[in-house]
């Protein structure tokens, strides 16, 4: 709506004028919003002053308006990037306005009108390195600040890595003599990516890095910080330490990530091995990529001494386009169907966000974003789901498929039992809901505890399910109810799982083509061109823990082996193949077509392959021959033996 106040020009006064619009919402209408916008034209006797800014903030002081700016962006002409130990950098800074100052720090600190000046000659840089800069001009906001690091190799000894060649992508993440990585909060870093040469499929810290930026870094994980490698949550960032999104390694544009390394899990490739095979069943895990990883905290030159082994980069589960691509709620969402999505929860041993009411371990993730009424909405969604699952009177009287994506929850428990992650269910794990959705499991985490690796509650077992062992712990859920063993008990859901699980038999989860899934990532830490003076990442990273295949608890129980090929062979012959043949055989097997659907010649005569014992019941309209709860349908027809003739699409 459009007022025209030419009219009233005449009420203006010398100094200070009000303006105030009066809203009147009569209907108590939940959209009403007013925001006003004042549009003049100058006329020609008017002079408009130039913009100004605000500088320093002044709490109860009148605003100083007085400042023009900001001031110019630094150029600085050496982008970030490491040099051989004895060598070093000559590097330009530049401004475009000509009154402008440049001001320079090398050891980390903000740049400020007292920091070194730039005088115009090239600044050497002779050892590892964090260059700062901002332009700082009279009359002006001081410029923004930009910064790159510059990385000295070790060249001399044994500890020497310019020499090194991976065929794995090569991260050296430095602090310039700051502060260790701890638990808790992020702490400033410098993380540089050399990729491997697209001609000689060979990374190297002496060539010309393709990421460069600063980033927050802090220790995560509960058991797994005594580990010897441990666990790293990562935020790229500006200069101003504010998120800012990369795309690290063809994982996206994202400025949240996890640098995994595996321990307890010597294959070194669980994560991101489970994390495509559930991506490939449907449920929702986060993309991955190995790389071989430097932290260099001691100040100096980054040797040997500075690698760390393995690390599977990962990107972090939030809600946004990469990971959870459901929408963000926003305050104003008070009402469905807006205020129905997205949600990501989390069950877990040690919350660290808000817990839905009447929970204490199924928490929101990020509950920041969420308002009160918000909160109070996905509790009741909840709880309305745990209801009808509850031993009490709801059970088989409300649908718990109202609430629940019982297909992505099926397919979620045939991954989760096929691997028997210890956290199953209840720790680490991960739903979400969308807006106008049902509630769905994932994105898959932290599966390190899984295939023979873990000990607790039964999860090393070729035989049983692990929805047995996961119900009701209290040292995870604190005695609180379980959703998937008593899913389990309806005959519905248990027929949805047996389907789920024959589809992916013929599929993602036929034998031989889960086993080469498992070569596929084993390959990345494999020699591809066996002989060539190259270690594979595999022997280099236990060459650096030499006792850790040998050792049978490094954390929690862990299989042992000579080498590390045998871990991988563990995976494919002491886990999969048996763990698959015992859920095969708790199931009646399907029958077997002798004729392929296409087109027909009719008649055609199909028969059936029957399994060892019980009746085939099918039908030829598309209808279940199964009904609900378990019954024969009416309109099924059972199998007598001989061909069933097919003369019409069918």
């Amino acid at each position: 709506m459009t007022f025209d106040l030419t009219s009233s020009i005449g009420e203006l006064v010398a100094g200070t004028n009000l303006l105030a619009i009066w809203g009147l919402n009569f209907n108590d209408d939940e959209d009403f919003f007013q925001s006003p916008e004042l549009i003049a034209t100058a006329g020609a006797s008017m002079t408009i002053p130039a913009g100004r800014f605000y500088g320093n903030p002044s709490p109860g002081s009148l605003n100083d308006p007085s400042l023009m700016g900001p001031a110019g962006i630094v150029a600085i002409d050496a982008p970030g990037q490491s040099f051989v130990e004895g060598t070093s950098l000559a590097v330009g800074l530049s401004v475009d306005s000509p009154t402008a100052e440049i001001r320079y720090t090398t050891d980390g600190s903000v740049p400020t009108a007292a920091s070194t000046l730039y005088a115009g000659t090239p600044i050497t840089i002779n050892n590892t390195t964090e260059l700062r800069a901002r332009a700082v001009e009279s009359g002006f906001i001081d410029g923004p600040i930009v910064g790159e690091g510059y990385i000295e190799i070790d060249n001399g000894g044994g500890n020497a890595l310019t020499g090194f060649r991976s065929y794995l992508p090569i991260v050296v993440i430095e602090n310039f003599n700051g502060l260790d990585a701890d638990t808790g909060a992020f702490r400033p870093f410098n993380m540089t990516i050399f990729e491997p040469d697209p001609g000689t499929g060979l990374a190297s810290v002496v060539d010309t890095p393709t990421v460069s930026t600063r980033i927050g870094m802090h220790v995560r994980g509960q058991s797994s910080v005594g580990f010897d490698k441990q666990q790293y949550r990562v935020e790229t960032r500006d200069q101003l330490d504010n998120d800012l999104d990369f795309d690290l390694l063809g994982l996206g544009e994202e400025s949240d990530f996890v640098l995994n390394g595996p321990w307890v899990d010597k294959s070194q490739i669980r994560n991101a091995f489970e994390f495509d095979l559930s991506r490939s069943l449907g449920v929702l895990a986060p993309e991955t990529r190995f790389v071989e990883l430097y932290l260099h905290e001691a100040g100096g030159t980054v040797s040997e001494d500075d690698y760390i082994g393995i690390y599977v980069l990962m990107e972090d589960i939030a809600i946004g386009d990469q990971s959870v691509d459901i929408p963000e709620l926003d305050p104003s969402d008070t009402a469905e169907p807006d205020i129905s999505g997205g949600y990501l929860l989390r069950f877990e041993e040690s919350p660290e966000s808000l817990p839905l009411t009447g929970w204490q371990s199924l928490e929101l993730v990020d509950d920041e974003i969420y308002t009160t009424a918000q909160h109070a909405w996905i509790s009741d969604y909840v709880n309305a789901f745990d209801a009808a699952l509850s031993e009490g009177p709801n059970f088989g009287v409300v649908d718990f498929e109202d609430f629940i994506d019982a297909q992505a929850w099926a397919s979620n428990m045939v991954f989760t039992e096929l691997v028997r992650d210890q956290d199953s269910y209840v720790a680490s794990a991960y739903l979400y809901k969308d807006r106008g959705g049902k509630l769905t499991p994932g994105p898959q985490w932290d599966l390190n505890l899984t295939m023979g690796v873990g000990g607790f509650h039964d999860n090393q077992s070729l035989t049983g399910w692990q929805f047995d062992h996961n119900s009701g712990d209290v040292f995870y859920t604190q005695g609180e109810r379980e959703w998937n063993r008593r899913l389990f008990l309806d005959a519905d859901f248990s027929q949805l799982f047996i389907d789920r699980w024959h589809a992916a038999r013929q599929d993602q989860l036929d034998l031989t083509s889960l086993l080469n899934r498992v070569e596929s990532h084993a390959d990345f830490l494999r020699d591809p061109n066996g002989g060539d003076g190259v270690d594979s990442a595999a022997v280099h990273n236990f060459n650096k823990y030499p006792s850790n295949l040998g050792d049978p608890d490094p954390g929690f129980d862990s299989p042992v082996t000579a080498t590390w090929e045998q871990q991988i062979d563990f995976i494919q012959d002491d886990w999969l193949t048996p763990r698959i043949a015992w859920i095969d055989s708790q199931f009646v097997p399907a029958p077997i077509i002798n004729q392929s659907g296409g087109q027909i010649n009719p008649p055609l005569n199909v028969n059936f392959t029957l399994p060892a014992s019980g009746n085939v019941y099918y039908t030829t309209d598309g209808s279940d021959p199964r009904a609900s709860g378990g019954g024969v349908s009416a309109s099924a027809i059972q199998y007598a033996g001989g061909d069933v003739v097919i003369h019409s699409t069918t």
